[in-house]
Parts: C-alpha cells; structure tokens; sequence
C-alpha cells in the first residue's frame, strides 16, 4: 500500500515538474526520498556541489510560536543551506 501512494505521488510530481518546464523551459529534477525532510532536501540540492542550486520549499504559516515548538523544515533548510532557498509562504486569508 505504501508503494502504491509512493508510485502515485512519483506521477503527480513528474506531471508536475512537467508543467514546470513548459512554463518556464527549465525541467526541474525531481526526486523522491524517505527521511528527514530539510536533511533530505540539502542532501538532494547537493550542498557540497561548487555550483549552487536553489531550494524552494513551502511553508503552512504556523507562526513563531508553533515553530519555535515543533520545529519546521522551511526554518531548517534556511538555517543550513549554503546556497539561495526561496520559500513560500501560504496565501493570507481575507477577512471580512
């Protein structure tokens, strides 16, 4: 069952990273892995390649306090990253 929800999630995410290319024309290089979250993301950006890749992560806007609690992988990517990390906040909810 696991392997049936990874292969699923490996296709959304190559339709993705397709999506991707053909709006910008750069393919994105997508991977899939189990572990640590930041780790694993650093891991794939190859840190210690000499030329930098960005790392794009998202963030769920749980606010200082949550995260100073729990920890957030956003957080920790931005802390250890040696290269560029772009992330992306969630849209703000509108109140009337």
């Amino acid at each position: 069952m696991v392997e049936d929800d990874m292969r699923r999630e490996e296709r959304a995410l190559i339709g993705r990273a397709k999506e991707i290319e053909d709006s910008i024309g750069i393919k994105p290089r997508s991977v899939i892995a189990v572990g640590d979250p930041a780790a694993v993301l650093l891991e794939s950006a190859g840190e210690d390649a000499a030329e930098r890749t960005l790392v794009a992560v998202g963030s769920r806007g749980h606010g200082v306090a949550r995260r100073l609690r729990l920890g957030s992988v956003s957080t920790k990517v931005l802390h250890a990253a040696e290269g560029p990390v772009l992330v992306e906040a969630p849209p703000r909810s509108r109140r009337p």
